[in-house]
């Protein structure tokens, strides 16, 4: 499927790729990192974590996918977007079972629209 772009790689003029750190002992880098419960994930670049998830996935997935052609009776292959788009939630219930409300308490406040 080169045709439809799903082997493009994205235009990242200011992308770097990270140092690769092999730690002394791995195991031990493994037990402190769960260990540690005060990680600021604040401070990742989520824009860094979706290009190498987006890697990741033409390199390893992708060609899997093709090969076994999923696109045919599951989904169609992930493209840029997939990786680009903000997240979306769909929230499912019956009639007054208080998905509005919910929502409401979720945000702590009201919200445009109601």
């Amino acid at each position: 499927l080169p045709e439809q772009g799903y082997h493009e790689e994205p235009n990242h003029a200011n992308y770097e790729e990270p140092p690769q750190l092999e730690p002394e002992n791995p195991q031990q880098a493994v037990q402190q990192a769960e260990a540690s419960s005060d990680v600021d994930f604040s401070q990742l670049d989520k824009d860094y974590i979706l290009h190498g998830l987006a890697k990741l996935y033409r390199k390893k997935m992708l060609p899997l996918e093709l090969a076994s052609r999923y696109g045919h009776f599951h989904s169609s292959p992930l493209s840029d977007s997939d990786f680009e788009a903000p997240p979306m939630v769909l929230l499912l219930g019956q009639y007054s079972v208080g998905k509005t409300s919910f929502i409401k308490y979720l945000l702590g406040r009201d919200f445009p629209g109601i």
